[in-house]
């Protein structure tokens, strides 16, 4: 799928190298014990003042979460520095720690030297900076502090689940042919299902954000509908991107069907939503 809802480009936007403003400074929270270092380091090189720009204080958006195959540890990724050019270094340094709070390992990565640029909103290669943590018996989820810090106000802000929630609905009723090829977690507390026609065709998205909301935009929403009696947003996205979505609430937490309109129309993803269940 092609179209990114506003959360998702909230979770995208905070992993570029477009950092959190300083007055969202944190103070450093104090390693967990057993927090590593970076898997390697390079000495930063301070760039000219026309190649970047000062870091900024405060924790920083990860890039994306890898859980070990073993299950005991994860690995974390930041992009970041800037130039990058063959044979010149970072221009910028990180450092990690972590805590946990009840089932949650919460990961704060700050900048600790060097300059920073917009590396994903340009044609520049960005450094990986790399590091590994334990995931402690219990803990189920991750917590992005640099994301919970864009979003304060957000329960699912920076969340990352490492198994499936219990709150994650099936779909029961599928087109003939439909079945689930993947799922997979996303940054803001969400957990998307991938299903797909054995015969070709487009993908049929099934998202659910844990305490999440529906995520409306205006200029493409059509006449309201309903699920299973209760209130629904469907959006067309007509030649943009050939896609349509269905938008309802489940208590708590925000589902969305997202799917291309030569593959169903409005009537289908109704009947598709009223069969979701734990």
């Amino acid at each position: 799928m092609t179209r990114s809802i506003p959360l998702l480009l909230l979770g995208l936007l905070a992993a570029a190298c477009t950092l959190l403003p300083a007055s969202r400074s944190q103070a450093t929270p104090t390693p967990a014990p057993g927090a590593s270092a970076p898997l390697s380091t390079q000495t930063p090189v301070p760039p000219t003042e026309s190649e970047g720009r000062p870091f900024y204080e405060g924790p920083q958006g990860l890039d994306r979460i890898v859980v070990a195959d073993d299950g005991t540890s994860i690995e974390v990724v930041i992009s970041g520095g800037f130039p990058m050019s063959e044979g010149k270094p970072c221009g910028a340094d990180y450092s990690m720690t972590t805590a946990v709070a009840d089932t949650t390992l919460e990961v704060t990565v700050v900048q600790t030297a060097g300059r920073t640029g917009d590396c994903l909103l340009t044609e520049l290669i960005c450094c990986e900076h790399k590091f590994t943590a334990e995931l402690p018996a219990g803990v189920d989820r991750v917590r992005d502090m640099g994301r919970k810090g864009a979003r304060p106000d957000m329960p699912s802000a920076g969340l990352y689940f490492l198994v499936r929630p219990a709150e994650v609905p099936d779909l029961n009723v599928l087109p003939e042919g439909w079945s689930k090829t993947s799922e997979e977690a996303n940054f803001g507390g969400t957990w998307t299902q991938f299903y797909r026609s054995s015969s070709g065709g487009g993908e049929l998205e099934f998202r659910t954000w844990i305490d999440g909301e529906l995520n409306s935009e205006p200029e493409y929403l059509q006449p309201p509908v309903e699920v299973n009696g209760q209130p629904a947003e469907y959006s067309n996205y007509g030649e943009d991107t050939g896609e349509i979505a269905l938008q309802w609430m489940d208590g708590d937490n925000a589902l969305m069907l997202l799917g291309i309109q030569r593959d169903f129309d409005i009537d289908d993803l109704i009947a598709i939503a009223e069969s979701a269940n734990r």
